[in-house]
């Protein structure tokens, strides 16, 4: 059975994936937006691709290494902050044009990628 935390970055990922498809859709028609190209760029890799690992890696690394992941609660707080985090990004670079408000979503975001990181590692020192 899928965890709430993958299932839950999956189905970020596919909606991102969805937006970001249809934000370039719109670029290629109405021509360039250089704040819109950092949106649409940071929606398929931080959103479509980088979620999308972050589910199949949460659901498949314990099953590859035959042990459970270190914590479903971090993985949680993960899917929390990565997606409070990308959305901060991307609305304040749209509504604000940047600033310190982008730029603290933005540590979120990477704070995110540390809990990840923690995880998968504890994870796997524990086989």
């Amino acid at each position: 059975m899928i965890s709430r935390a993958s299932l839950g970055f999956v189905l970020s990922s596919v909606a991102y994936m969805v937006t970001g498809a249809f934000l370039g859709l719109y670029l290629l028609l109405a021509g360039e937006s250089r704040d819109l190209n950092w949106v649409h760029a940071h929606l398929n890799l931080l959103g479509f691709v980088s979620m999308m690992i972050f589910g199949v890696a949460y659901h498949a690394l314990p099953r590859f290494i035959g042990s459970p992941l270190h914590s479903d609660r971090l993985a949680e707080l993960h899917l929390l902050a990565a997606n409070a985090g990308l959305l901060g990004m991307v609305g304040g670079v749209v509504f604000l044009e940047g600033g310190a408000v982008t730029a603290a979503f933005a540590e979120v975001e990477a704070a995110s990628t540390l809990l990840f990181a923690y995880n998968v590692t504890m994870t796997a020192a524990n086989r």
